[in-house]
């Protein structure tokens, strides 16, 4: 099951036509991505925003695991993941490298606890 239900292409252009209309304003997305260790999601993932125009990108239940493929080109990447037997779970946000950032702090880990990057 692809992680996004719409044509990679299709949602890839999409999105640029909506961020190019808007270059004064923070762009942000949040999507929920049910696992981005997963080679096909995170290939999918980086075809449809690596050249968005998004600037900030939220994701829940990534799914990262140590050996996660998590770079994508041209933003920095804040995460935490799930440190709990059975994975799942798991938060990151990219951000477009052109916006200074800063990590204020980050949850643990925890299966019972909120997963959180400030």
């Amino acid at each position: 099951m692809p992680l996004f239900s719409q044509n990679d292409n299709l949602l890839s252009h999409s999105l640029k036509n909506i961020t190019d209309k808007h270059p004064l304003s923070l762009k942000v997305v949040h999507i929920n991505a049910q696992s981005l260790h997963n080679d096909v999601h995170f290939s999918e993932f980086r075809h449809t925003f690596c050249n968005s125009g998004v600037d900030v990108i939220a994701v829940s239940e990534t799914f990262f695991e140590g050996n996660s493929q998590i770079a994508l080109p041209k933003y920095n990447v804040f995460h935490v993941n799930r440190n709990s037997p059975g994975g799942g779970g798991g938060v990151a946000v990219y951000v477009s490298d052109n916006i200074p950032t800063k990590t204020l702090c980050t949850s643990d880990g925890e299966s019972k606890l909120p997963e959180y990057v400030i």
